[in-house]
């Protein structure tokens, strides 16, 4: 069973190329088609879209069951492990910003508390009464700004970004 219609996968892809298109028209990358992820169970379904090109990857997934808009970034440069060159841009940001680029959507992390979990979520809940084309405008927005920093990454800055989080667990 799936949880997204074809008409809300049509509307999800429509969406990510008209903010997220610059990546191909700029950046060099190519995009994927929507696709739905997640395993067999609806509950954790999600929409994806990818940019790639030889040294990165962008997935762009749209996780309604938690109101979540999640960028993931691949590095496939550097030689990094498995676990090392996945990132999620949105708390990439911010670790390479020193704090200064917060997060459009706020993120999780392990060593939140139930009654943190549950303002994230009603937070989330609030920016995406907007509508999801707003909050993905604003993402798409802020990688643009940022792709810089996402080309310009050491792979140490990686390790050190993965070392923070765990810290935020």
């Amino acid at each position: 069973m799936n949880v997204f219609t074809n008409q809300e996968k049509h509307t999800f892809e429509a969406e990510v190329m008209r903010c997220f298109g610059f990546m191909v028209d700029q950046f060099g990358m190519n995009q994927g088609k929507v696709r739905v992820s997640g395993g067999n169970d609806p509950r954790d379904s999600v929409l994806v879209v990818r940019y790639s090109r030889d040294d990165l990857k962008i997935d762009i997934g749209w996780k309604e069951n938690e109101t979540a808009l999640i960028i993931t970034v691949r590095f496939d440069r550097f030689g990094l492990s498995r676990q090392e060159r996945h990132v999620y841009f949105e708390p990439f940001a911010e670790f390479q910003s020193d704090g200064e680029v917060k997060a459009v959507v706020p993120f999780l992390t392990e060593s939140m508390g139930i009654k943190r979990i549950e303002s994230v979520m009603a937070e989330r809940k609030e920016l995406f009464q907007q509508g999801l084309h707003e909050v993905i405008g604003a993402i798409g927005q802020k990688l643009k700004t940022h792709f810089g920093m996402l080309e310009s990454a050491s792979p140490d800055a990686i390790r050190r970004y993965h070392t923070w989080m765990k810290m935020k667990r």
